[in-house]
């Protein structure tokens, strides 16, 4: 123990060595065949294709939103005497196991976005992506980008799936 006060560490990490506190970040870990995979790639796409193709292109993704909410526990904090007082004062934030949400597909292109598409009910299977998210996807990309154009989508499941890739 070397009895400085915290405040003397701050001063010393911020003034004398210059540091500063930096949020940790979370990132897929990628091994070095996966970087040059992606490099190779990035190379073919910008050696394989005009800049007019690249800007027919549509992307898509999807994200479930729970309708509990969102709740960040790294900016509220109860202050209190103990933690039976925060309890009684509202610090315990109670989820359920399976809890309701919806899912929102956008669609991305070089002008901009596609209207926001919100599926209820279930979770999104292949048939599912075929019968409903594929449907909009050719509207939206035959609207915004006329006859000829890419769907780009991601590596989801359903997506990736045999009768989907038909």
């Amino acid at each position: 123990e070397m009895n400085i006060s915290k405040s003397s560490i701050h001063r010393i990490l911020r003034k004398d060595l210059g540091c500063f506190p930096y949020k940790k970040i979370k990132q897929p870990k990628l091994t070095d065949v996966q970087k040059k995979k992606r490099v190779k790639f990035a190379n073919w796409v910008l050696n394989s294709y005009t800049n007019s193709d690249i800007t027919r292109w549509l992307f898509s993704d999807e994200k479930y939103f729970d309708l509990n909410g969102i709740y960040n526990n790294q900016n509220d904090w109860i202050w209190a005497i103990s933690r039976e007082e925060a309890d009684k004062r509202g610090a315990i934030y109670e989820t359920t196991k399976f809890s309701v949400k919806v899912m929102v597909w956008l669609g991305v292109y070089s002008e901009g976005l596609s209207v926001p598409v919100i599926f209820e009910d279930g979770s999104m299977d292949a048939q599912r992506y075929i019968d409903e998210a594929l449907p909009i996807a050719l509207e939206c990309g035959n609207e915004m980008l006329g006859e000829y154009w890419t769907y780009q989508q991601d590596g989801a499941r359903p997506h990736i799936h045999y009768l989907s890739q038909k």
